[in-house]
């Protein structure tokens, strides 16, 4: 009776052996299966993001679909082996949509293999469907404003006399118009922007006279408005009337600097003129042109506008800069715009600037009352001072319709310090982070795109109209230091994405956004 029992337990542990080996292989399959159909779903989530990224950035449906299957191919790693990609664009409703799968291996499949049993192997899949959403809102931005206009009305000043500029059918953003013949004088702007509030802008250059008769016959200068940090000279194109008499001169200065201009047949002369910047929000700098035959002499002159690159005015051009006798001046004006990839000084130290000039903003005094998402001001909790504002400390969020105020003073000691808070290890260079597949970093930070409203007691009172995404390139070695990086074309983790557009009329800044409606599964 006990060999018959003993040889019982043997087939019962055996058995049981089997039974437990399948258990152990169905619960590594599932755990396998796990990790496969999450980074499946990584793998679609990305796909659709970057194709409607795509779809919102060119508004092209092939893009769209080939920018998807590359990023479900990079984003579709171990476990995952291969898959099979299907990508459905919606231009209507601005979708991408993007399904996934592999075949599902399996160690159970194996064990029943073992024992003949049918086939149970699949397919894991996994979906995701992102749409061309909106930029509503961002986690813990900088208190640093971008101020922009967005003109309703424009109107030009010069000698006394008013004229409207008409937005150039180029569509450049730039305004135009014609001053009559024989105006002349230094020019004023006043831009109505889309909250109704007019700005005035005096001294944005005057036009020079060459009096009639004199060896002036035309003088063109290369550029009427130079920028600091990426303009430091003019090129100055000087025709005589008759050709330079023996041991005569020609010299201009736009500045400090006095550069002699040189001919090759006597009668046009060139010459670079070097033009300093400023650390003010801009200034006027007058160009001079003299010449020298024996004890004889002559000098006309106009004025340049010289600006920082955040100043609301980008470019006044006037032609001709020297106007003769009987000749009208042409005036073209663009508005602050930002190109990608482009250095810019975005929040200037020194200088004395205007009130609010400076750009630093009082997040604590966030109202969201007049944003499409309500609540009063300081309802996020406030209390952070602006050095822990540019830290990243603050979970502070700022919605687009939001308003604020501008902070006195330029803030240097405190800026510095706030970024040297922010980025105390070593900096990557902006093509370090381009080649690096732009990873998130703290030397990316997202700044408020503004517009004002009005000016009470000296503290510029701003509504928010979008956000823009900065790098960061240099940590100021000292207070004083300007903060210089680049615009980027990037959607950091920290913007809040909504399906609607805020702002109707104003300005949009569209990102992807993944959305659970529209699924299969």
């Amino acid at each position: 009776m006990r060999r018959e029992e003993t040889g019982a337990s043997l087939v019962i542990v055996a058995v049981m052996m089997a039974v437990l080996m399948l258990f152990l292989a169905l619960v590594v399959d599932v755990g396998y299966w796990y990790v496969v159909r999450a980074q499946l779903q990584s793998a679609a989530d990305s796909a659709a993001l970057a194709g409607a990224a795509e779809l919102a950035q060119t508004g092209d449906e092939d893009d769209a679909r080939v920018e998807a299957r590359t990023y479900a191919s990079h984003n579709a790693v171990n476990p995952v082996h291969s898959i099979s990609t299907v990508v459905d664009v919606d231009m209507a409703a601005q979708a991408v949509k993007v399904t996934v799968s592999t075949q599902a291996s399996s160690f159970y499949q194996e064990l029943l293999d073992y024992f003949e049993a049918p086939e149970t192997e699949g397919r894991i899949r996994a979906q995701a469907r992102a749409i061309v959403g909106y930029v509503s809102g961002t986690r813990s931005p900088v208190p640093w404003a971008l101020p922009v206009i967005r003109v309703g009305e424009m109107r030009a000043t010069m000698g006394g006399v008013t004229i409207p500029l008409s937005a150039s059918a180029s569509g450049s953003g730039r305004w135009e118009g014609t001053f009559p013949a024989d105006v002349r004088g230094s020019i004023t702007l006043r831009a109505t922007n889309g909250q109704g509030y007019t700005e005035t802008f005096a001294n944005q250059g005057a036009v020079g006279f060459l009096p009639p008769g004199g060896r002036f016959a035309a003088i063109n200068v290369s550029r009427t408005t130079l920028t600091s940090g990426l303009h430091g000279s003019v090129i100055v194109d000087v025709t005589l009337r008759s050709p330079l008499a023996s041991g005569g001169s020609i010299k201009a200065d736009g500045g400090g600097t006095n550069v002699t201009l040189t001919s090759a047949d006597g009668v046009r002369f060139f010459g670079t003129v070097p033009v300093p910047g400023t650390s003010d929000a801009y200034r006027d700098q007058e160009l001079s042109v003299e010449i020298r035959e024996g004890s004889s002499k002559q000098s006309v002159s106009c004025v340049l506008l010289v600006r920082r690159s955040n100043y609301l005015i980008e470019d006044v051009s006037f032609q001709p800069a020297f106007a003769a006798t009987g000749a009208a001046v042409y005036l073209s004006v663009k508005t602050l715009a930002f190109q990608y990839g482009a250095r810019y000084q975005l929040k200037v130290e020194g200088g004395s600037g205007e009130v609010g000039g400076f750009l630093a903003v009082d997040l604590n005094s966030l109202d969201h009352s007049t944003c499409e998402f309500g609540g009063s001001a300081g309802s996020y909790g406030g209390g952070a001072d602006y050095r822990e504002f540019i830290s990243g400390v603050s979970e502070l969020v700022i919605h687009i319709g939001d308003t604020l105020t501008t902070l006195p003073g330029s803030k240097t000691g405190p800026t510095a310090q706030g970024i040297r808070d922010r980025m105390p290890g070593t900096l990557m260079s902006f093509d370090e982070w381009n080649d690096q597949d732009r990873p998130p970093t703290p030397q990316v930070v997202i700044v408020p795109i503004t517009e004002r409203l009005e000016d009470p007691g000296g503290r510029t009172v701003l509504r928010v109209e979008s956000f823009a995404s900065f790098f960061i390139e240099q940590r100021p070695s000292s207070s004083g230091d300007p903060v210089i990086g680049r615009f980027i074309d990037y959607v950091s983790p920290a913007v809040v994405v909504g399906p609607n557009p805020p702002n109707p009329g104003g300005f949009h800044t569209r990102a992807p956004l993944l959305v659970a409606e529209g699924r299969d599964f």
